[in-house]
């Protein structure tokens, strides 16, 4: 495949984390300051690079409001990247939250010299730029390989208290179930593969068994990210068990970047939620039953409370996945709208949470 025109203008939030990350690692590495330097300069240089994209990327939505960029900026890299209004207002979201819980994380990191915090912030750059890369995914290999670049920093992150073993088990939890849910994602983007003979988000031109499968198996892995029932057993534990900055930065961005991957997806065609997509509204209709019920109804039994918004989640999930099935422009842009404002409900939700449990997390 020929790689094209290269936008590097749409590339740069990628470029400068990525950027970013190697000079923290160097810097950890190379040189032998304290652990009170180590946390200062990786909380602020993440949220000094956080805002130079931030207000990059809102430059950007700006000019396509005012014609200045048009069809040719929408997509970068032969069409495998999307630059366009959609991944600019998920970047500055991304980084908005980003900057929020750096600010936590360095306040929490103060009290537990205990957690390397070096590799704290590393490992939650990393994280971002799989973000990033996953709003921007244009095809079914860039969104897998997006998905894992996220994945397996949160992974570390949630087992990082060590101090505590529910956090070291809720890590084991959610890799597992995390490292499950890929296989069967990439399953279902080999399946799709077979039929369209492209990896590209296009229609698989087939209403076989196979692509029913596929259908399934895709939607499988990305229901894993937004917690629906009944693929959201790693929520809960993840949420309690993990360091809370990592909640914060974890409930609010996976399910952003999980919704934007489907509203990419079946936008393009790729999932067909038509009246005639039968296998893709089953699917979505028992999850949003299943996940507006089991998670109103089982948070009213919790009493911690990191717990009881996880259930919480489950429920926005539910609304969300509703609109999803609206198969048109406006119930997409609903879909975009909501996830947006819920993400920063919910980041300053576990923040406050953050603040009043404790570096020990004995109050939450």
């Amino acid at each position: 495949m020929e790689i094209g025109d290269i936008s590097f203008a749409g590339l740069f939030p990628l470029t400068a984390f990525t950027v970013l990350l190697c000079i923290t690692v160097m810097y950890k590495s190379l040189s032998r300051t304290t652990y009170e330097t180590h946390r200062i300069f990786g909380a602020y240089a993440t949220i000094a690079i956080s805002i130079v994209v931030l207000l990059g990327q809102a430059t950007r939505w700006r000019q396509f409001d005012i014609k200045k960029l048009g069809e040719k900026d929408l997509t970068t890299l032969n069409g495998l990247v999307a630059t366009d209004r959609l991944t600019a207002i998920c970047i500055i979201v991304i980084c908005a939250i980003g900057i929020v819980t750096c600010l936590v994380g360095v306040l929490y990191l103060k009290e537990r010299d205990d957690i390397p915090a070096a590799e704290f912030f590393i490992l939650l750059q990393c994280a971002m730029i799989g973000m990033f890369a996953m709003v921007m995914a244009n095809d079914f290999i860039a969104m897998f390989v997006a998905l894992e670049v996220l994945s397996i920093p949160l992974y570390v992150l949630t087992a990082m208290d060590r101090r505590r073993t529910r956090s070291i088990e809720a890590g084991f939890k959610y890799f597992i179930m995390g490292a499950a849910s890929s296989a069967v994602f990439l399953y279902g983007i080999a399946l799709q593969y077979g039929l369209s003979g492209s990896t590209a988000l296009v229609a698989p031109g087939d209403s076989s068994s196979i692509a029913v499968i596929a259908t399934v198996f895709i939607l499988a892995g990305l229901l894993f990210k937004v917690a629906a029932v009944p693929f959201h057993f790693w929520s809960p534990d993840a949420y309690q068990g993990a360091p809370s900055p990592v909640t914060v930065f974890m409930s609010a961005i996976t399910k952003l970047v999980a919704f934007v991957a489907l509203v990419r997806i079946i936008s393009s065609g790729a999932i067909d939620v038509s009246a005639s997509g039968s296998a893709a509204r089953i699917v979505l209709t028992i999850t949003c039953i299943a996940s507006a019920l089991f998670g109103s109804i089982v948070a009213l039994r919790q009493s911690n409370i990191k717990r009881a918004f996880a259930y919480s989640s489950i429920s926005h999930s539910a609304y969300v996945l509703l609109a999803l099935k609206g198969d048109s422009d406006d119930s997409l842009q609903a879909v975009i709208t909501y996830i947006v404002i819920y993400s920063f409900i919910i980041a300053g939700t576990f923040a406050i949470v953050s603040l009043l449990s404790g570096s020990d997390e004995q109050n939450d």
